[in-house]
């Protein structure tokens, strides 16, 4: 054979692959994100909806007027339909909210997401921002924050993460390689996995818009068995677990607050100051369950810590202390169900009032 004609032989199968790609991100952009990321958060103890859908809405969907930002308790805590209806009938025009928590998404996670926010053009008008002492609690990596916040960067923002948190490793850089991949496999992937294996005819749910990202419900708040008294007697039962779930994240004799995980907290609302965006900040509400669990103190110190924060730049709306919602409106420990999702969001409305009112503007009679 000639080596010289082998050589130079055209590349079939690689450019079919290219190819094809091509024509599935076409056709995932002409469907749009309710299709092509048609599920919600199915599996709400898993991570990887939560940031493809965020992923996909940031690429496929306007800003919304109002977003949401926090971990899983703030994705269940607050239900978008309910805020984008009550900011809405506040300000007398027709508003949008949409969430982009996320589970396990700490502070460091927050900041890559307004990073990313800003790159993409993709700049709410007014945030609500859920806390709680986890989102600044130490985690064991070099870095004591967490890595899902690599879940969101991609290389428009590497520059700045490094920068902030430190060198990546291998692995690190090769999941920011992936965000930045320009045909979204992976968001493709999931929608695939989810629409074919997860989709239940029993549910009866529209799937294709139900999600939180893109301004529907979270998973939970559309699950009536999660709701309610039904399994009140299992979340009581469940106290002892919760004392060791606790204790296993806030062991005794180490310091649980982390100074990284302060200042990306403090970038967060710096950046968000600067660009002239108000922040509704709310402690997310515990369970009577969880009282008296916490290390002594460690509630305090992070209220102290939020507020100090918060000072000139957000609107800080602490729990008092010894305030807790009844485990009936919990569908674990610490996330809400639907009822107390419905509840702690009338709660942030009358919090965001003021915020909606000077962003927006209100009809006579709404403002406070």
């Amino acid at each position: 054979m000639n080596s010289s004609t082998s050589n130079s032989r055209i590349p079939y199968g690689a450019v079919w692959a290219v190819v094809f790609l091509i024509v599935i991100e076409l056709l995932a952009r002409m469907a749009g994100t309710d299709v092509a990321t048609a599920f919600d958060q199915s599996f709400h103890f898993t991570r990887a909806p939560d940031y493809t859908l965020i992923n996909a809405a940031i690429e496929f969907k306007p800003a919304p007027e109002i977003l949401v930002l926090g971990s899983s308790r703030a994705r269940d805590g607050i239900v978008m339909p309910s805020l984008s209806e009550g900011a809405s009938r506040i300000s007398g025009q027709e508003l949008k909210a949409a969430s982009y928590a996320a589970a396990g998404c700490d502070a460091a996670c927050m900041r890559a997401l307004v990073e990313r926010l800003v790159a993409e053009d993709h700049v709410p008008k007014l945030v609500v921002l859920g806390v709680t002492v986890r989102c600044i609690k130490r985690v064991d990596t070099p870095a004591t924050v967490s890595t899902n916040r690599l879940l969101l960067a991609n290389f428009a923002t590497l520059r700045s993460e490094i920068d902030f948190n430190g060198p990546l490793s291998e692995p690190d850089l090769t999941t920011v390689m992936g965000n930045a991949l320009p045909f979204r496999i992976s968001q493709l992937r999931h929608s695939i996995q989810y629409r074919v294996l997860r989709l239940d005819p029993t549910l009866r749910r529209p799937f294709a818009t139900q999600n939180s990202a893109t301004g529907g419900y979270a998973y939970i708040q559309l699950d009536g068995e999660l709701n309610g008294q039904e399994r009140l007697s299992e979340k009581r039962s469940a106290l002892g677990r919760t004392e060791r779930y606790v204790a296993r994240l806030y062991p005794e004799g180490q310091e649980h607050i982390s100074e990284a995980q302060v200042r990306n907290l403090d970038a967060v609302l710096e950046q968000l100051h600067a660009l002239r965006v108000p922040v509704v900040m709310v402690e997310m509400p515990n369970s009577e369950m969880i009282a008296g669990v916490y290390p002594e103190g460690l509630e305090a110190r992070a209220r102290e810590i939020f507020a100090e924060l918060a000072e000139g730049r957000a609107q800080w709306h602490p729990r008092t202390p010894g305030q807790y919602y009844g485990a009936d409106l919990f569908h674990d420990q610490s996330h809400l169900n639907r009822d107390g999702a419905e509840a702690f969001t009338s709660e942030v409305l009358g919090y965001a009032r003021p915020q909606i009112c000077a962003t927006f503007g209100c009809p006579p009679g709404e403002q406070e």
